[in-house]
């Protein structure tokens, strides 16, 4: 892992993939912003095309967590747009899962998609089934 001084971006990075998008998975980071209203990126793992998944904020939406349908130009992208704005000059914590739930009862197969999207702040939480 690569590690970037404060205030240049990315503050880390890998040389390859380090969450299986395919299976369950919680991201999550604790945060302390002097500004709430531009478009941030806390956790994305890169792909060649689009992210997988983002946790992060935008001034439209406050804090977001969005899990793309493939690393192709033309997919689409899901998740949980909040609503809520984060504190500004407070620590607070930031967490998105995806529960990759298995499909048919007695298979092992993990359907194509996730099948719901959460993201809890210290204000509460929001989910999003399909």
């Amino acid at each position: 892992m690569d590690v970037v001084q404060p205030g240049e971006e990315p503050l880390a990075q890998t040389t390859g993939p380090v969450i299986h998008t395919d299976q369950s998975f919680t991201a999550a980071a604790w945060l302390r912003w002097s500004d709430k209203d531009g478009d941030y990126t806390v956790l994305e793992q890169k792909g060649t095309h689009q992210a997988p998944f983002r946790l992060g904020n935008t001034a439209e939406h406050g804090l977001v967590f969005t899990f793309t349908s493939a690393d192709t130009t033309d997919a689409t992208v899901e998740g949980v747009l909040s609503g809520v704005e984060p504190p500004v000059d407070e620590w607070f914590h930031v967490a998105g899962t995806v529960c990759v739930c298995h499909g048919t009862r007695g298979t092992s197969e993990p359907p194509s998609k996730p099948e719901r999207f959460s993201l809890n702040t210290g204000g509460g939480a929001r989910e999003s089934r399909r």
